[in-house]
């Protein structure tokens, strides 16, 4: 017997939807939905998906971001406008000293630098001088669209990244990375303990991190005040799922939450069609959906220790 030898069974936003209408007999099989019937299913897909994000789903959407700290600074906007957080966050040093104006810098390795990056330098005056990467690299040498702020000496650190992350939906873990790239635990404390604290602007290594999911861009608290910018944190965040905004979108989700996905969609759209809803439908989509969670746990180890 012939088996397929493909692996790659996924399902757009149309598809989706068109499934979810032929389990509730909104229409039937073969038939093609309007495009008012698609459109009135891609708004309640993306209402469930953003729904189920506040139960936490979706460890496919775990992500691990670097936040590079400022000096002097407690409080970081984490998102697409905020400060300088990224999935894309590369590291080098400085090859060769850099003076106030110049327009290029030379690195130690150009290899992860490419044309249009931001690109921040560290300063002798313990500051990050943000800029954009004009044109790719060569041999090291990396060209600023504007020039350098400050002088910088040899072997201060170089961070580079394409873009920012989207906002945190939550921080799951982080832990404070040095100049050596030796990493320590922060501790994720409530905004209870954060404003326990009797003097945030305390200056010291970081121990402990407090964030609120706000909107746009989340905010992320840090203490102490760190006042070392070798130092940059590196979180595990979950981030959003991505919206459907056209019917050929393909789901930002493993194919394993494509059943809980169509089965749970039937029953939203169900009431919208002025179609009840069966039993073995709702039955069905309770499962699936269990199953889905099922695979969606981390696999994590468990440690017995004798009573004393």
């Amino acid at each position: 017997m012939a088996v397929s030898s493909s692996y790659d069974f996924a399902r757009n936003a149309q598809e989706i939807v068109k499934e979810a209408l032929y389990n509730i007999g909104a229409i039937a099989i073969g038939e093609t939905p309007t495009d008012d019937e698609i459109q009135a299913g891609l708004r309640k897909l993306n209402m469930m998906l953003k729904a189920w994000q506040a139960k936490g789903y979706g460890i496919w959407l775990n992500q691990q971001v670097t936040l590079i700290l400022q000096n002097d600074t407690i409080s970081y906007s984490i998102g697409p406008s905020g400060d300088h957080c990224s999935a894309t966050m590369y590291k080098t040093e400085l090859a060769v000293a850099a003076a106030a104006a110049d327009g290029t810098i030379t690195v130690d390795s150009d290899d992860n630098i490419s044309d249009g990056d931001i690109i921040g330098v560290e300063q002798d005056d313990t500051t990050i001088d943000w800029d954009v990467v004009n044109g790719a690299p060569v041999a090291d040498v990396v060209t600023l669209t504007a020039t350098m702020g400050g002088a910088a000496a040899v072997d201060n650190h170089v961070y580079n990244y394409t873009s920012k992350c989207q906002r945190p939906l939550e921080i799951i873990e982080a832990h404070l990375r040095d100049a050596d790239d030796q990493d320590t635990p922060l501790a994720i404390i409530s905004e209870q303990e954060y404003q326990a604290t009797n003097d945030k602007t305390t200056e010291g290594t970081p121990n402990s991190i407090f964030y609120i999911p706000t909107l746009t861009n989340g905010t992320l608290y840090v203490w102490p005040e760190p006042g070392d910018m070798k130092n940059r944190i590196i979180m595990t965040i979950k981030r959003p799922i991505m919206d459907f905004d056209a019917v050929t979108d393909d789901a930002d989700f493993p194919p394993e939450w494509l059943e809980a996905v169509t089965t749970n969609l039937s029953l939203r759209l169900g009431p919208m069609f002025g179609i009840p809803i069966s039993r073995d439908l709702k039955e069905l989509a309770i499962v699936s959906l269990s199953d889905a969670e099922g695979f969606d746990r981390e696999k994590t180890s468990i440690f017995f220790q004798p009573a004393r």
